[in-house]
């Protein structure tokens, strides 16, 4: 499942959605972007009828024709994959408000994958997001180990060029009156 599919149909979202408005796009995703492809990987079960999630792998089995066992990515992974998808498929808007309700993250579960992820890109721009929106579990985040390798990024052709995490981002991020903790 791609990262924004993922995080819509994730516990946090799902109750405050109506079962109508959920529309999941599957796809097989390259495992390139993480060393293991296991870490961070979850199968629940999704009751069609009610559109809850329950469950963990252990229970995952479906009970009825009703109930399907869906492997996804946790929230910490499906975020992640969603920042591989920038500029091409995700917008750095939709990126930030779906980071900016991302409270509930867990930081040792952040660590492995930042550790295994491949891609310089989604470590910075993961950092500065999480940085931005200066969420509680940021502080807990251990990124002594993270590679975020050298030299400059440039996402975006004229952007604003942050110092900290040696990117170019859309100067909208950056708009008079936004809180932006990473300048």
């Amino acid at each position: 499942m791609l990262g924004t599919t993922t995080l819509v149909l994730s516990p946090i979202y799902l109750g405050l959605l109506p079962l109508s408005n959920i529309a999941a796009q599957f796809e097989s995703r390259s495992l390139g972007l993480f060393a293991n492809s296991d870490t961070g990987v979850e199968a629940r079960r999704y009751d069609l009828r009610s559109g809850g999630a329950s469950g963990t792998s252990k229970d995952a089995e479906p009970v009825s024709p009703w109930e399907w066992t869906l492997t996804t990515s946790a929230p910490e992974r499906a975020i992640l994959e969603m920042l591989d998808e920038l500029p091409r498929r995700e917008s750095f808007h939709q990126v930030d408000v779906v980071m900016e309700g991302l409270a509930n993250l867990r930081p040792q579960l952040l660590g492995k994958l930042l550790q295994e992820c491949k891609s310089v890109k989604v470590k910075r721009l993961f950092l500065w997001y999480a940085d931005r929106h200066g969420h509680a579990w940021f502080k807990h985040l251990d990124q002594s180990s993270v590679d975020l390798g050298k030299g400059k990024r440039q996402l975006v052709p004229q952007g604003h060029f942050d110092p900290r995490y040696q990117i170019t981002l859309p100067m909208e991020l950056f708009a008079a009156g936004e809180n932006n903790y990473a300048q």
